[in-house]
């Protein structure tokens, strides 16, 4: 389906294909990944029906502000916009991207558009951007082959970077290059047109009146690329060795003293944009130093280097000589407690592809004494709450297991963010683990906390896990919902009711349906009351296995 919104055509097939991959990373996943919207052509409808009603224009919802825990217990902001929103925005990148990522050098490696030569490249598919995993891996080689043993490398990172970035500053940036890209005079006045309905939008989407993209969305990394584009120019021209992947920079330098100045260079450059190197993570490492080299390149142990060298050959024997060597390597980062680490986020993915693969029957003893250390990291590290989910979806779980995970949902000492409530809830869903106890649980979060992410996970699980004096409850307290996610989620556990109530009890039609957002329309029709609450756990194949993680800590 196809939509046309003004300066630009809007296509929502294409658009859905590239917001699934984007959804790897979600913060607060849908339950069931939009499937819903994505197999109908609902979503397409939802933004085509909103460009009518309002004469021509397409209106934005406001973005609803929430938190996520950071490795130091700090907290970093997150942005959750409608879906239809969300693919307006990514819509909109795509229409920039082609015409303005050649401008960007070539030693800016993360969210560049693919081509043909490139390792890792998906050009002829519809995902806009290159392999994140293949960009900066050669992110980290090409810094490491300009290192020698008499070189210097300066390594650091950007403080609050997508927080930092002012929305007028971006959206001048962007018309000052209009001059450069190649197009013609009718091109760049639609490239125009659709820059300025871009940052119209914008004001609705970002942290604060002016500045802060949303974080944790590929579009949002590609506009930074072209905020960051006179600082990468200016030390490019300045003739400095300068890779950048997101927000961390690399910079090669003859001596220590060259890497002061380098660092002088880049914080003064910085400044006028508003942006700031982050003290704590800037190192200057001799390049004969390969130990403290190895932890800037984030190059990983020696122990994780041997597994995926076994794991690149798609074959079972060399995959099966790994089961130890990865159970081990995973006891000892959770023995040191490095739940923030590239290597955690390495033994994740292979652990729950051994859990969930169709070529080996993984025993469960196999998972045991990670799995319990795994729980008890949810107190440790919140920052590492949607791996450590992630795990305990897919590995057989026993009764202590689950009664652990219950009261990280009913300890008010455990339940400090609604990021970690949210996901629990979901996982709990997910495990159909269901008890007195914890519909309990749902029902006084329901009933007590206001439009958060801690009650939109109850709220699925009540829905998915309860009987339906539970899903009347949800929809009698409907009215109490305005965001996207409670709304979202309500719809879902609500989904088996009927719509109108023979007897005058609780009916969609007169508790849910008058105060349902203009963007979830048609969700509780289109969902047909089949009861499908969470996706399924798909079987995954172990030869096929790729490594989607961001090697980017």
């Amino acid at each position: 389906m196809t939509i046309q919104c003004g300066n630009f055509v809007l296509d929502a097939a294409s658009v859905a294909r590239q917001l699934k991959q984007d959804f790897r990373d979600d913060w607060f996943p849908d339950p069931v990944g939009y499937s819903d919207l994505f197999e109908s052509e609902l979503l397409g409808k939802v933004i085509a029906t909103n460009f009518e009603e309002n004469h021509g224009e397409y209106r934005p919802s406001k973005a609803q502000l929430l938190n996520v825990p950071k490795s130091n217990f700090t907290l970093r902001y997150a942005l959750e916009t409608s879906l239809a929103d969300r693919a307006v925005y990514q819509a909109l990148s795509n229409e920039l991207l082609p015409y303005f990522d050649p401008l960007i050098a070539w030693q800016v490696f993360s969210h560049r558009l693919p081509t043909s030569n490139q390792k890792g490249e998906r050009v002829g598919t519809k995902y806009m951007f290159r392999n994140g995993v293949a960009a900066w891996a050669d992110f980290l080689g090409c810094v490491e082959a300009q290192i020698t043993n008499s070189s210097v490398l300066l390594s650091t990172d950007l403080a609050n970077y997508f927080e930092n970035i002012s929305i007028p500053k971006l959206r001048s940036s962007f018309l000052e290059l209009v001059p450069e890209i190649s197009a013609n005079g009718e091109e760049k006045a639609a490239i125009r047109g659709k820059i300025d309905q871009l940052f119209k939008y914008m004001t609705e989407w970002c942290f604060q009146e002016d500045r802060g993209l949303p974080q944790n969305r590929d579009a949002s990394s590609f506009l930074a690329n072209i905020y960051m584009r006179e600082v990468d120019t200016k030390m490019i021209n300045e003739g400095y060795m300068y890779f950048r992947y997101m927000d961390d920079i690399k910079i090669v330098c003859e001596s220590r003293a060259a890497a002061h100045k380098a660092l002088k260079e880049l914080v003064l450059a910085l400044r006028p944009i508003g942006q700031f190197v982050n003290s704590g993570k800037t190192k200057i490492v001799s390049g004969s130093d390969r130990l403290q080299i190895g932890a800037c390149l984030a190059a990983g142990s020696v122990e994780m280097k041997r597994i995926a060298t076994a794991w690149n050959t798609k074959s079972l024997k060399p995959i099966s000589r790994t089961f130890v060597p990865l159970r081990n390597l995973m006891l000892k980062t959770l023995e040191a407690e490095a739940f923030d680490s590239r290597e955690f986020r390495f033994c994740i993915g292979r652990l729950e592809t051994l859990a969930r693969c169709k070529e080996f029957k993984v025993p469960a003893d196999y998972f045991r004494p990670i799995t319990e250390r795994i729980i008890n990291g949810l107190d440790i590290a919140p920052v590492a709450t949607d791996q450590m989910t992630r795990y305990l979806r897919s590995v057989p779980l026993n009764a202590d297991d689950f009664t652990a995970l219950e009261r990280h949902v009913g300890d008010p000492e455990k339940t400090i963010y609604n990021w970690k409530n949210y996901r629990i809830w979901l996982l709990l869903a997910q495990r159909t683990y269901c008890t007195d106890e914890l519909r309990s649980a749902a029902r006084e979060v329901l009933q007590t906390k206001s439009d958060n992410p801690t009650r939109a996970g109850a709220t699925l699980y009540l829905g998915a896990l309860g009987n339906k004096a539970d899903r009347e409850l949800i929809a009698s307290r409907f009215s109490e919902l305005g965001s996207f996610l409670g709304q979202r989620t309500a719809i879902l556990a609500v989904q088996e009711l009927h719509f109108g109530s023979k007897s005058g009890g609780i009916s969609i039609k007169d508790c849910v349906a008058p105060f349902i957002r203009p963007d979830l329309r048609g969700t509780y029709q289109n969902l047909n009351r089949a009861g499908r609450y969470v996706a399924d756990l798909e079987p995954i194949s172990v030869s096929n296995y790729l490594d989607m993680e961001r090697d980017y800590a």
